[in-house]
């Protein structure tokens, strides 16, 4: 174990740790605590960097290092041997898996774990887990899901059922492929909108994303003011004790609304996400939506602003965001579009961000469950899209994209070509195995809206890279569509088994 001794003697901040993992190949910042103007030393793979303790604090840069370990990274007083040796330090990849409950969700919970923990002897793989704290001063039984200390986890059978499910089965494949140390730093927590993981000036300067404080203090009136959210809140924080230390059988759910909520906006921007940076990282995991998908029409800026401020916050501009497109749900109402909007806006989100690329998993969830427990599909396409976009590795990492419409059948239909489908295009059956779409294969899911609004399904065949929706029975189609409601089971994908994600198309007005 290492050695650290307690203040006023310079530390590290809690995610540097026995066993952490660091980033490979790019400048690694490090920081910590320290007595007030005292100069210190940071050691580590040959490289000794000078800082000042200001304001109760210390920080400094160390020069990029390549994969390997395991190496010592220690802190101490300019003049004095190092308070603090930390052991056990890799470096290779380093991944932030942020996001809400399905990132959150424990390979502990998952369908499989326990051939997964069996085979989870990967002493390269790494995990740290955020404190999930809801405000600043909370107790250790405040806080939700698995109270979680702060130190680095070595992969093993007995560790890894308290690791993201998605997170692992994404750094498994990563390690595999590329056979260096893999880092996961989880800062995620369940029922969380994305508006609670950047900080209050970037929605109240943004006139559309205001919405999101203004809800929140309607709640806190409408709730009787602060002075009530405090006496609720204390109720709730006794039967939370009561839970953790064994006087309940069940914890209660969410919190009053208010500066204790972990549900608030702008809260664990400060409470969790400011924990971890400065930290270098080669790009963030994210999975989150389902929590946002009342307001679909604001969620494509909100995480887009939410984006620029991660990536300005950890230091690096064009820092890689990897994310997650909500899987099926009917959330109520399996053919409403809340869900396929906020899908919608996930989709432009990866077209039109630089370096941000979007992870399919449509058909990774199920209509009426919002927690799908089987989430190894979710991290091995997380993966794919990493070792492609960042990696340069040969795989493929979309379904079928359309990319050039045409009239077709003498007008009465539309052809859609699509990519991101090398030999042609497969369609699932009813055994949920795809097969070759190689003579006019009936495609399920297409389907128009109406001039006057309503929707129709449509008859589409594919063949080829190409699909063929009939349109002879709507001549007033003013929009084709392919998966466009809450819940969907897609069937179209490619040979590699990925579906095609949702999309809706404008069609040329009706004439006459």
């Amino acid at each position: 174990a290492g050695r650290c001794y307690t203040r006023p003697m310079p530390r590290f901040d809690a995610i540097f740790s026995d066993h952490c993992v660091l980033q490979r190949d790019a400048p690694i910042p490090v920081r910590g605590t320290g007595p007030e103007g005292a100069d210190v030393v940071v050691r580590f793979a040959g490289q000794a960097v000078r800082a000042t303790v200001q304001d109760g604090r210390w920080s400094a840069m160390l020069a990029p290092v390549p994969a390997g370990g395991p190496h010592a990274l220690s802190v101490g007083r300019a003049d004095a041997p190092a308070a603090c040796v930390l052991t056990d330090v890799l470096v290779g990849e380093v991944f932030l898996a942020g996001g809400q409950s399905n990132m959150l969700f424990l390979l502990k919970d998952t369908e499989g774990f326990a051939e997964a923990a069996a085979a989870a002897d990967a002493p390269m793989i790494r995990y740290y887990d955020v404190p999930h704290l809801p405000y600043e001063g909370a107790a250790w039984y405040e806080q939700r899901e698995e109270f979680t200390f702060d130190a680095w986890k070595v992969c093993a059978p007995g560790t890894v059922g308290s690791f993201s499910a998605v997170a692992y089965h994404f750094a498994r494949r990563v390690q595999a492929a590329l056979g260096v140390p893999v880092g996961i730093v989880g800062c995620n927590q369940g029922g969380t909108s994305a508006s609670c993981w950047m900080p209050e000036e970037d929605l109240a300067s943004d006139p559309a994303l205001r919405v999101y404080l203004d809800e929140y203090h309607g709640a806190i009136e409408a709730q009787g003011g602060l002075a009530a959210s405090e006496r609720y809140y204390d109720v709730f924080r006794r039967k939370m004790q009561d839970f953790r230390e064994g006087r309940a059988d069940g914890a209660p759910w969410e919190p009053p609304i208010g500066p204790r909520s972990f549900l608030r906006p702008c809260g664990l921007y400060g409470t969790m996400f400011r924990r971890v940076a400065p930290f270098a990282f080669r790009a963030v995991l994210w999975y989150q939506g389902e929590s946002d998908v009342h307001h679909p029409d604001l969620y494509r800026a909100l995480f887009e602003r939410m984006i620029v401020r991660w990536r300005t916050d950890l230091g690096s501009p064009a820092l890689p965001f990897l994310f997650v497109q909500l899987a099926s749900y009917a959330d109520g109402k399996p053919d409403g579009e809340a869900w396929a909007l906020l899908r919608e806006a996930q989709a432009r989100v990866a077209a039109e961000v630089p370096d941000a690329w979007m992870a399919l998993a449509l058909d990774a969830g199920t209509s009426n469950e919002l927690h799908p427990r089987c989430k190894e599909p979710v991290g091995d396409r997380l993966a794919r899209v990493a070792l492609r976009r960042l990696f340069g590795r040969d795989v493929e990492d979309s379904g079928p994209v359309p990319e050039a419409a045409s009239a077709a059948d003498g007008g009465r239909g539309v052809a859609l070509r699509f990519a991101h489908c090398a030999g042609g295009l497969s369609v699932r059956g009813d055994d949920g195995k795809p097969s070759a779409a190689t003579a006019a294969t009936p495609v399920a899911g297409f389907a128009v809206r109406r001039a006057d609004g309503s929707v129709a399904a449509v008859p589409a065949r594919a063949s080829g890279n190409q699909v063929v929706a009939d349109l002879s029975d709507v001549p007033d189609a003013v929009e084709l569509r392919y998966g466009f409601t809450n819940a969907f089971d897609p069937v179209l994908c490619n040979a590699e088994g990925l579906p095609a994600a949702p999309f809706r198309i404008p069609l040329p007005p009706p004439r006459g």
